[in-house]
């Protein structure tokens, strides 16, 4: 199975080449499960970090 695929890269409407991983079960961020059986869940706590 090919996990390769093109995803558009809004804002600049351009296209980025995404490989999934594979056997990954659960990720968890801050005792939060944030990917269960390769879905998304609704669960965002972690944060954004900008340099300035």
């Amino acid at each position: 199975m090919d996990f390769r695929l093109f995803e558009s890269d809004p804002p600049g409407g351009g296209s980025r080449l995404v490989t999934r991983a594979q056997g990954i079960e659960k990720v968890i961020v801050n005792g939060t499960v944030s990917v269960d059986r390769d879905e998304l869940t609704e669960a965002r706590t972690g944060q954004v970090i900008r340099t300035r």
